[in-house]
């Protein structure tokens, strides 16, 4: 039986690495028997990503109409020759909360005559909240500092609070399902996924530092996204937005280069991590049996928050970024109020 793997995230947890490599190595992929679709790539085919996949599913003003959705899928999959498909991507751990959407995308799947084997990835629940934090900073999409907004913003950590319940319609499907644990890849989660798909162990899964994708924000850069986030909320008219991020984005770039945020106190980790206890332990119960919670998702030994007060840097550096925030706070082109006024 042909199988089909969809590896549904979540976010945060090497998926963006994981579709680069499966992007760079198609070819390779396929002389042994294994294929990237093209359909859903909708930003390059060169990336084996499936966003627009997802996108459609979950009704994303992203969904690009023209660039792949689920019906090019299906019909790529259909004249398919390789033994095994992989599909990947982490918006997917949003669609599957949603037992039509799992349908919508598995049945036709599964009418072929493939056997469908879901993957996904979690990570300990304090890292993988603030690497959340640290991303949805990127977006001008987070105005609180980590603390507060980890004990207030529940929608954002909606899949790190509610893992079983992400994965509670495709446990319904009697397919299976694989749950891994970031942490236990070593650093190499590519060359771990690379291996449960069964790719050739030549092919190079490891990333180098400078290949990276989606490094951590620096001190400086986080705070000033998330300074600018606030900005951006109350005093800049919607139609101005677009540009104004875009400005922002600039002046980010001239940013000077510091230590990467960490907002992870011992006693912040720690309650988060037994805040989560529960909910963790009942995914093991369910998926990875004998497992246990200190093992699979452990929890650092140490950690030393980094802001921008205690990272280290000349005051001079942080003039320069409050100058940077203050130049576009009174900037003439981003007044709420219309010129003419």
């Amino acid at each position: 039986m042909k199988k089909c793997y969809i590896h549904i995230g979540v976010h945060k947890t090497g998926t963006t690495a994981i579709q680069i490599q499966l992007g760079r190595h198609r070819a390779t992929l396929r002389k042994h028997g294994i294929s990237v679709p093209v359909a859903g790539n909708s930003w390059s085919p060169d990336v084996g990503y499936h966003h627009n996949i997802a996108f459609e599913l979950n009704d994303d003003s992203r969904f690009v109409p023209g660039k792949g959705g689920l019906a090019e899928l299906f019909r790529e999959l259909e004249q398919e020759s390789c033994p095994t498909v992989v599909i990947s991507s982490e918006d997917l751990c949003v669609s599957v909360r949603d037992a039509e959407k799992v349908a919508r995308l598995r049945e036709p799947i599964a009418a072929m005559g493939y056997q469908i084997i879901w993957v996904i990835y979690f990570r300990t629940y304090p890292e993988w909240a603030e690497s959340a934090y640290i991303e949805l900073a990127k977006a001008f999409a987070v105005t609180r500092k980590f603390d507060p907004w980890v004990r207030t913003d529940p929608k954002s950590l909606l899949v790190g609070l509610d893992p079983v319940g992400t994965l509670a319609h495709v446990r319904a499907t009697g397919d299976e399902v694989i749950v891994h644990s970031y942490a236990q890849t070593s650093g190499d989660v590519t060359g771990h996924f690379f291996a449960q798909i069964g790719a050739p162990d030549f092919l190079p899964g490891e990333m180098k530092a400078k290949d990276r994708a989606n490094n951590r924000l620096s001190v400086f850069e986080l705070e000033f996204m998330r300074n600018m986030a606030v900005f951006n909320m109350r005093h800049v008219m919607h139609e101005k937005k677009p540009a104004f991020r875009e400005f922002a984005r600039k002046r980010l770039r001239q940013l000077p280069v510091g230590k990467a945020y960490r907002g992870l106190s011992e006693a912040l980790a720690r309650r988060l991590y037994e805040s989560s206890r529960p909910q963790y332990e009942e995914l093991l119960t369910l998926y990875c049996p004998g497992e246990t919670m200190d093992g699979f998702f452990p929890l650092a030994d140490h950690y030393e928050p980094m802001t921008i007060d205690t990272c280290g840097a000349a005051a001079a550096d942080q003039l320069v970024l409050y100058n940077h925030i203050m130049e576009i706070c009174f900037d003439n082109s981003f007044s709420p109020l219309p010129a003419d006024l």
